[in-house]
């Protein structure tokens, strides 16, 4: 059991409990080291479990993809944008999006801005955005006393974005 506190009665699981799967050649294996044989093997969740019973259960995110449905209003300050994405791996690519909703810095309703392009300003300093993840959850943290920046559409200069006329959503893959 993952996250299981060992325990003097409890047995350890026997090598062919271990699975590991290989990116580079695309295989699930089982067992330890050389003696490993490649499976065919789905993981769909993960459960937690007292003595007798099944107490939780994730659902894992079908091929390893989510985005989040879009919030209106981008986040203010010092807001976390947390969302469960359930891919069951801490994912290699994601990605913050804002949409327009009305027209704002150049941009037009429907146009879209990825997380490598904005950044927020607070009077003297421009700091990024952080988005983290783990293997059930990704977040976006933006700093304190920060304003939204981006480069005007048509001009490049920058420019304040206005909160209101944007919406958001987190989007994840597993990358593999």
């Amino acid at each position: 059991r993952a996250g299981a506190t060992p325990q003097q009665d409890l047995p350890r699981p026997s090598p062919d409990a271990y699975h590991t799967f290989n990116i580079t050649e695309m295989v699930m294996k089982v067992g330890e080291g050389a003696i490993a044989t490649g499976v065919w093997r789905v993981f769909v969740g993960e459960a937690t479990t007292s003595l007798n019973d099944v107490t939780s259960t994730v659902a894992y995110a079908y091929r390893g993809q989510y985005e989040s449905t879009f919030t209106q209003t981008l986040p203010g300050i010092s807001t976390p944008v947390p969302r469960y994405h359930n891919v069951g791996v801490v994912p290699r690519v994601r990605d913050f999006i804002v949409e327009c909703t009305s027209t704002d810095a150049g941009y037009a309703i429907g146009d879209q801005i990825g997380m490598g392009s904005f950044n927020t300003f607070d009077g003297s300093s421009v700091r990024i955005p952080t988005l983290s993840a783990n293997k059930l959850a990704a977040s976006l943290i933006v700093s304190t006393n920060a304003a939204w920046t981006v480069l005007h559409k048509l001009n490049g200069a920058a420019i304040l974005l206005t909160l209101t006329k944007w919406k958001h959503r987190i989007v994840v893959n597993r990358g593999w």
